[in-house]
């Protein structure tokens, strides 16, 4: 028994060993926790990870962290070994399926750390109940592809655990609702081996890349394909993650130096992160501010507010990983696993102490808002958030659609009575007064376009319509807007974005709205339904 269990020991350095080579976290449980002292400030600059033995707590276990796990034989006693971050134990499974464990190369877990599911180079995905230690069988089969040569070739959970996305080297990519454990949509991009997947947490937006191919991107709920105008460079390119609010994106590749950040709404580059040294990996923090890009000996932390790379940790083979839900960064080096708090080094949206700035300033950065220049609209969205309390007041004021008066509904009705009139210029003029008040007389013109008796009128009618919901820049900078409210996420920008939500039903700000309350309000009911 000694002898086998000294074997084991063996094999499994030997496994994570092979796992540090390929740049993968591995574990080295410690018995000793040395908690993180409090009133420090936040850490800047470029540091080795032997600085932060005093700040950081070495941990045993934590279920978040699986960027390799190694699944070996365990001679005859009719297990496997799971080797992760945080686990080192065996796991039961039938003799067939301990035979091809080796061949595993894609592992992911979800953020509960129940589910586990170890993809093989030979098709098979391993699916395993961790806690109770429970073999379930090949996930393949209930993903059901329709192409049943190759394999997976990446496997992604939503941060919050509820979506799981598998693209597969045929190019179909699978959508399953986790919580329901069932699929709800394909998709079908060009097929490869080597690509990437990643999905938001309300479920509404997919990415994916494909060596040789440009990025695209799903609206899940529309089945509206958005197809990213990138350079042909990007074709180069093969991974991608989104935020959790599905915001933006990052699109970069394993073997080059720059990251490019993409707006989801306007598919434009919002900024760019140039680098000295190969990307490894990268992952957004739970509020999309900092991206955490693991490279060749160090993990280089970019604040996206600040748009400059703010932390360098420096270490032999070092490499990290966010926490989904603290934001708590978990450091591998030389076999030591680190967790560094996130109150010493994470900054969150809108958290600086606040200077006043003048009407005039806000005025011009609520005009930026509406440029078609993704890059000019996110500067204009991080003056917003340096001074959250100065932009919610703002916000207020220029977002809120107030309901029309007994006044302003008679005018309203009296301008649509005028589009049937003889004259050109009387027709010309009501027009113009219409579209004066924007979304607040929707209500009113879309019911005359449905009602009015002279056909004339509704015609016109049908023309407002048609320019208020093709109104591109307006519709980009409400977008923003609410994406500042959700980054702020204060119970004052919570209250305003449910006040938007009970706006005019069919205004494009009031549908934006409860999407944006279905993501920030736990209470709300969902908005999406892939």
């Amino acid at each position: 028994m000694q002898v086998t269990r000294l074997r084991l020991r063996l094999l499994l350095a030997v496994l994570v060993s092979i796992s540090l080579v390929a740049g993968f976290i591995g574990l080295t449980p410690a018995e000793w926790n040395k908690p993180a002292s409090s009133g420090q400030s936040k850490l800047r600059g470029v540091m080795n990870v032997s600085d932060l033995e005093d700040k950081c707590a070495r941990i045993f276990s934590s279920p978040y962290f699986v960027r390799h796990i190694s699944v070996c034989k365990d001679g005859p006693s009719g297990s496997c070994w799971l080797q992760a971050v945080g686990i080192a134990k065996p796991l039961s499974a039938p003799p067939e399926v301990i035979e091809k464990v080796r061949t595993v190369f894609l592992c992911t877990m979800s953020p509960d750390g129940r589910s586990l599911f170890a993809a093989s180079r030979d098709g098979p995905i391993f699916h395993w109940d961790v806690i109770n230690n429970r073999y379930l069988g090949d996930f393949a089969d209930f993903l059901k592809f329709k192409r049943q040569t190759g394999r997976v070739v990446d496997l992604r959970f939503s941060r919050n655990g509820r979506w799981l996305v598998a693209r597969h080297t045929s190019g179909e990519i699978v959508l399953c609702d986790w919580s329901k454990q069932q699929v709800v949509r394909r998709f079908t991009d060009i097929g490869g081996a080597v690509g990437s997947v990643d999905i938001s947490d309300d479920g509404r937006y997919l990415v994916t890349t494909c060596l040789a191919n440009s990025p695209l991107l799903w609206n899940t709920v529309t089945g509206e394909t958005l197809c990213y105008r990138a350079p042909v460079h990007y074709r180069h390119w093969s991974s991608v993650r989104i935020t959790s609010g599905g915001h933006m994106f990052a699109l970069g590749s394993p073997s080059g130096s720059v990251i490019d950040i993409i707006e989801t709404a306007s598919e434009g580059l919002r900024c760019r992160i140039r680098g000295d040294m190969e990307i490894f990996r990268f992952r957004f923090t739970p509020d999309g501010r900092m991206l955490v890009v693991a490279r060749e000996g160090a993990i280089s932390i970019w604040d996206l507010c600040e748009n400059k790379e703010v932390l360098r940790i420096q270490g032999d083979k070092v490499s990290g990983e966010v926490v989904p839900d603290t934001g708590d960064l978990v450091i591998y080096n030389d076999g030591k696993l680190y967790l560094l708090p996130h109150s010493l080094w994470l900054s969150k949206w809108g958290e600086e102490p606040e200077s006043h700035l003048d009407a005039g300033v806000l005025e011009n950065a609520w005009n930026d808002l509406a440029a078609s220049d993704s890059a000019r609209a996110f500067q204009a969205m991080r003056l917003f958030l340096s001074h959250p309390k100065q932009a919610l007041r703002f916000l207020e004021k220029a977002l809120v659609v107030m309901p029309l008066s007994g006044e302003e509904t008679e005018q309203v009705l009296k301008y649509i009575e005028q589009l049937a009139a003889a004259e050109p210029s009387a027709r010309q003029e009501a027009a113009e007064q219409l579209r004066r008040f924007g979304w607040r007389a929707f209500p009113l013109i879309k019911q005359a376009r449905e009602r009015h008796r002279d056909p004339e009128a509704r015609r016109r009618c049908s023309l407002l319509i048609r320019e208020l919901q093709s109104e591109d820049s307006h519709r980009l900078r409400e977008l923003r807007a609410l994406e500042i409210l959700e980054y702020v996420r204060s119970q004052p920008a919570v209250a305003l974005v449910r006040k938007l939500a009970d706006g005019v039903s069919d205004a494009p700000l009031t549908i934006a709205a409860r999407e944006s309350l279905s993501r920030i309000s736990p209470m709300s009911p969902s908005a999406v339904t892939p």
